[in-house]
């Protein structure tokens, strides 16, 4: 990946974590590594309904910063971009 696409990555990514319901949601993932939470739980957790923190996870999965499984693993973290950010936003 060359330096234009390395920058253009990252602005997918900041732009992501832009909204504070999806920071909240990643700095919860960074504190739960490598296990990640349940859509459920961070939806507890955050005071949010389920169907807005699943909308706020596929923004985070369509940027490469979280990993949802199917089959109902709770969500982790990507490798690569999501680490390289976790001392910005942690």
């Amino acid at each position: 990946m060359d330096a234009a696409e390395q920058r253009d990555r990252m602005v997918i990514c900041l732009a992501a974590l832009a909204s504070p319901v999806r920071l909240d949601i990643f700095r919860l993932l960074v504190e739960q590594e490598p296990v990640g939470l349940e859509s459920g739980e961070i939806a507890e957790y955050l005071g949010q309904t389920h169907n807005g923190i699943s909308f706020h996870l596929k923004s985070l999965q369509h940027a490469g910063l979280v990993t949802i499984q199917p089959g109902g693993a709770p969500p982790t973290l990507s490798r690569g971009h999501a680490r390289s950010l976790r001392p910005s936003v942690a």
